[in-house]
């Protein structure tokens, strides 16, 4: 025979070793496998990435110019220097502030021009007085707002000798150019220019909307992949439409619409030479080795707007990316060997912790068939502690049982006392009711005045007192639902009213226009008096500055009775009133209100099968009509 303590470490250490070798096997080999996956797929989120943000920058520049074309053709704005024309043209703008230029040109060589520098929008109008031009300029916040105004000396620029002018007249659909450099300021860029003709065809004018070279090789360089990774956005002719800031090229500004070449970005070079661009998504990465680096490599088309033909050439290093992954496999084989070592000292310290508390467990459980007490080791072990426990559970169950017993006799005693509170308190209330009729004769032979009539009153209510306290009783020992009975609203409504006057405020006036000979309702007095105190009490929140709260009673055609209760404070919201009886829903400030009283109104009168309407707009008051059916409808 072997001991447990024994056979435990031989069997956990086997185990263990075996398992976590295997496991760091296989972890390694999916480590080195991961890494191309997680490699292609980093560079695969971070070209998507820079495809939807050259697709949103240029849609962006598209819909400024396709809005401000809608509005030129309907007359809303264009060049002239007009007051409404500019601040209509600067409330397009708003919004647009990654657009860095755009210009409204006309034949009539009107011209407006608007810049975003520094955050805000300058713009620049041409104006004729005593037959001279001027160009006035203007400056405007964020939020359209008019910052300056002036009349400069600066020459006017007559756009309608620009390139791109000259294309608009013979276009008949927007488009985009072309890289060219634009003249103030003197750099690169590309435009979306927007033809405007009138209804019967004839050229009206062009609107340009730039986008800066600079620009795009900015986004491309804020979402490139890793620091070392080269993106380059080529036109279809092989030009460079952003450049890599690096000082090994020169000067970034002298690089842009430059054509690739073996000196110039080779990588990018060798790879439009070896690669033909995919017509879809490819989320291949083809490996190509240049001067001694190898790199990740794709070749795109941009799947932009119509008129857009670029390319764009990724070239990641590869250890840009499978460095910090080559780091983390190493380290996980070394914190696996260590585990091995840990591991091993746990599983000797945890046999013991197992095998101590089983021995002798064994030694004393012999005692347990003799009937004797045992007390089972200490352990932090669950199932052994379970263990433990089960050999007090009989002593435990007897103990329990004596008391679970002596709990039954005493609900039965408490049953019975209850079945004879009720006996007692009916047969109590029956010579009440004697006691109660005895009274009333005094009190109809009694005179009007005196002591004899006020010591008959006083027994009556004191008779009326202990008929409470039986009644109490009787629907402690025989609970009961409530029958409704038939009520007068008149008074149920006063009661109500009364009631408000005291917590409505002095600024909140309750009138009562209650018809007279109202028919009788069936119902319960509490419950509907209910109702009318927190319509009230909702209608007092409404009128925080003060204002009248009616209440007004009549009589329906069909012979039920109808009350309206209108208030003349701020009234809901179509929100609002649509969510009014949702349980917990209120408009109070927290702390101030609990959301239940609309649907406590909702269910009682659904109890007493009356209906109701709100008429109510924000800032007219509120209007509730609830409908009772006639009492003969509902003895029916």
């Amino acid at each position: 025979m072997i001991r447990i303590r024994r056979l435990l470490v031989r069997e956990l250490l086997a185990l263990v070793g075996l398992t976590v070798a295997v496991l760091m096997a296989v972890a390694w080999w999916g480590a080195v496998r991961a890494m191309d996956t997680q490699a292609n797929e980093r560079a695969s989120a971070g070209l998507a990435h820079l495809e939807g943000e050259l697709n949103t920058r240029l849609k962006t520049a598209q819909q400024l110019g396709d809005s401000l074309g809608a509005l030129w053709l309907t007359g809303a704005l264009g060049p002239e220097p007009s007051e409404a024309s500019q601040r209509l043209t600067q409330a397009v703008l708003h919004g647009y502030e990654g657009i860095p230029n755009i210009v409204m040109a006309g034949e009539d060589d009107q011209s407006f021009t608007g810049r975003f520098e520094n955050g805000h929008w300058d713009t620049r109008v041409l104006v004729r007085a005593d037959g001279v031009e001027r160009v006035q300029s203007a400056r405007w916040d964020p939020y359209g707002r008019l910052l300056a105004r002036e009349l400069t000396s600066m020459a006017p620029i007559h756009w309608r000798e620009r390139p791109w002018y000259l294309l608009a007249k013979k276009a008949s659909a927007p488009f985009w150019t072309e890289p060219y450099l634009f003249v103030n300021p003197a750099v690169p860029g590309i435009s979306y220019i927007v033809p405007i003709r009138k209804t019967d065809g004839v050229f009206a004018g062009a609107i340009c909307v730039d986008l800066l070279l600079e620009d795009l090789s900015r986004l491309v360089k804020d979402i490139q992949p890793t620091p070392n990774t080269l993106v380059v956005i080529s036109d279809s002719k092989g030009r460079t439409l952003t450049a890599p800031d690096s000082p090994e090229y020169g000067p970034r500004g002298s690089l842009f619409m430059k054509p690739l070449s073996r000196t110039y970005l080779p990588v990018i070079h060798a790879l439009q030479e070896a690669a033909t661009p995919p017509s879809g998504q490819d989320k291949s990465w083809p490996r190509l080795r240049v001067g001694g680096i190898t790199y990740l490599t794709q070749l795109r088309v941009l799947q932009g707007p119509p008129g857009i033909a670029w390319h764009i050439s990724v070239a990641i290093p590869t250890m840009d990316l499978l460095k910090e992954a080559r780091w983390r496999a190493l380290a996980s084989l070394y914190l696996g060997l260590g585990a091995l070592g840990f591991v091993a000292w746990r599983v000797r310290h945890l046999a013991r912790r197992f095998s101590d508390p089983l021995v002798k467990l064994a030694e004393s459980s012999g005692a347990l068939a003799h009937g004797e007490a045992v007390t089972p080791p200490p352990s932090d072990i669950l199932e052994i502690q379970q263990v433990g426990e089960a050999f007090h559970a009989a002593s435990r169950t007897l103990k329990e049982r004596n008391e679970l017993e002596a709990r039954v006799q005493h609900i039965q005693r408490l049953e019975t006392l209850g079945t004879l509170a009720g006996g007692v308190a009916h047969d109590i209330n029956n010579q009440l009711q004697a006691i109660s009729g005895k009274v009333a004769l005094g009190l109809m032979t009694a005179p009007p005045e005196g002591a004899f009539r006020r010591h008959l009153e006083q027994a009556e209510e004191a008779t009326l007192r202990c008929a409470e306290i039986t009644l109490s009783l009787l629907s402690f020992s025989r609970p009961s639902r409530p029958e409704p009975v038939s009520l007068d609203l008149n008074a149920v409504v006063r009661q109500a009213a009364g009631l408000l006057e005291h917590m409505r405020g002095n600024r909140v006036k309750v009138v009562l226009d209650l018809a007279p000979d109202l028919p009788p309702v069936l119902g319960q007095a509490v419950q509907l008096e209910q109702v009318f105190i927190n319509l009230g009490v909702n209608a007092k929140d409404a009128m925080p500055e003060g204002g009248t709260l009616t209440f007004a009673t009549s009589t329906k055609a069909s012979g039920g009775v109808s009350v309206r209760v209108a208030d003349t404070g701020i009234g809901m919201s179509p929100e609002v009133l649509g969510r009014m009886s949702d349980p917990f829903f209120t408009t109070k400030a927290e702390g101030k209100g609990t959301g239940l009283g609309m649907a406590m109104v909702t269910g009682i009168l659904a109890a007493h099968e009356a209906s109701f309407t709100v008429d109510s707009e924000p800032g007219r008051g509120t209007v509730f009509m609830l409908s009772f059916p006639d009492l003969r409808e509902s003895m029916a």
